[in-house]
């Protein structure tokens, strides 16, 4: 086999991987957007921190921030809970006024309305998806022809 040909079919593959990551990341933001159909107004009450782990001397290499908000539900019920997303830099700040959309039926599950970044994850994977099917493809086609 040729080597452009071998290589086309691993850009052809990985593209693929990279398009059914796309696909669950917009289908699990979809259905989110689905359940959290009630809206409440919230305050980012404080900041949650998290490193990814110990580099030499006990320091830390990254910190990723999550906000904890507060809000009240349409049926009066006080919420407070945090983002299951960590973010580095951080988003929000202590006070911050939030629109925050939940599950009438499970108000922990939630996603803040103003927080763009996490619905654009899917399409950076589709557009790389794109990207490497393309040059795979085009590999494998210019592989015949030569």
């Amino acid at each position: 086999m040729d080597a452009l040909l071998i290589v086309g079919f691993i850009f052809t593959f990985v593209g693929f991987i990279f398009l059914f990551v796309a696909f669950i990341l917009y289908n699990h933001r979809k259905g989110l957007e689905e359940r959290c159909n009630q809206k409440a107004y919230g305050d980012v009450i404080r900041i949650l921190e998290k490193n990814d782990g110990m580099i030499g001397n006990g320091h830390y290499n990254q910190r990723y921030y999550s906000p904890e908000v507060r809000f009240i539900t349409y049926e009066g019920r006080e919420v407070i809970t945090h983002s299951k997303v960590y973010t580095f830099p951080c988003r929000f700040s202590v006070g911050q006024n939030v629109t925050i959309c939940y599950d009438g039926s499970d108000p922990e599950k939630f996603y803040i309305a103003e927080d763009k970044n996490t619905s654009i994850l899917y399409k950076i994977f589709f557009l790389v998806s794109t990207l490497l099917l393309l040059i795979g493809v085009s590999m494998i086609l210019v592989s015949f022809f030569i």
